[in-house]
């Protein structure tokens, strides 16, 4: 029986620590400068991340691991490796430990230029200094979100400009993901009017201003 020959086998892409080495320096370059107390550890799956970092004083022993598309959305996956913060969604610690520094999608989309340096002083810092505050008054020093999904379809309302409905919500994502959007479309807002009479205005604004795979990121979060 004769079989067709199937051509060379497809190699896979190198990984984003290969590939970009400005990136990996950056890192590098942010640790060595800022956080005396982290070192980086380079490993076959990736640069890797641990140490102690002090927040007003009051030490934190961390691990910090990139993701495999931290090319694309440059959110490193950060825990808190002492026990120092009880392992609960009210302190902020996520289902698998890892620490909730922000809504990814958020946070890069409010940031000019998401950079490795940009987390470490932005989200991680802060993250840690509510911890520092809760330790000491049993509160946050500011307002938090709900946990879990109600919490991502806060932070989504807010930046979609909607109202916290996971339809609504899904919806205006949806139209988003459409590389050409029409008038004729109903309006994701639920008002049954045809989008040119109705948010179209709002729409093409954030299309405009918010990059196509984040976009696509934020639809497959809420159509799980």
């Amino acid at each position: 029986m004769h079989r067709s020959n199937p051509g060379p086998a497809k190699e896979e892409a190198e990984p984003w620590w290969i590939r970009r080495g400005d990136l990996v320096e950056s890192v590098e370059v942010t640790i060595a400068t800022s956080f005396p107390l982290l070192r980086v550890i380079h490993t076959p799956y990736g640069p890797l991340i641990r140490g102690r970092i002090l927040v007003l004083g009051t030490p934190f022993s961390i691990e910090i691991q990139f993701p495999p598309d931290y090319d694309d959305f440059p959110i490193p996956a950060v825990w808190e490796t002492g026990g120092r913060i009880e392992r609960t969604l009210d302190r902020h610690i996520n289902r698998d430990g890892t620490a909730c520094t922000c809504v990814p999608e958020e946070w890069l989309a409010k940031t000019a230029q998401p950079t490795f340096e940009a987390f470490m002083s932005g989200p991680l810092y802060t993250f840690f200094l509510g911890q520092v505050h809760f330790e000491e008054f049993k509160t946050f020093p500011w307002g938090e979100r709900q946990h879990g999904i109600v919490g991502l379809y806060e932070s989504y309302a807010e930046m979609l400009g909607t109202k916290i409905d996971a339809a609504e919500i899904s919806a205006t994502l949806l139209i988003l993901t459409k590389t050409d959007i029409k008038g004729h479309f109903e309006c994701p807002c639920g008002s049954s009017k045809r989008l040119r009479a109705c948010c179209r205005s709002r729409i093409e604004e954030l299309k405009s201003r918010l990059p196509a795979k984040l976009v696509a990121r934020m639809y497959s979060k809420v159509t799980l």
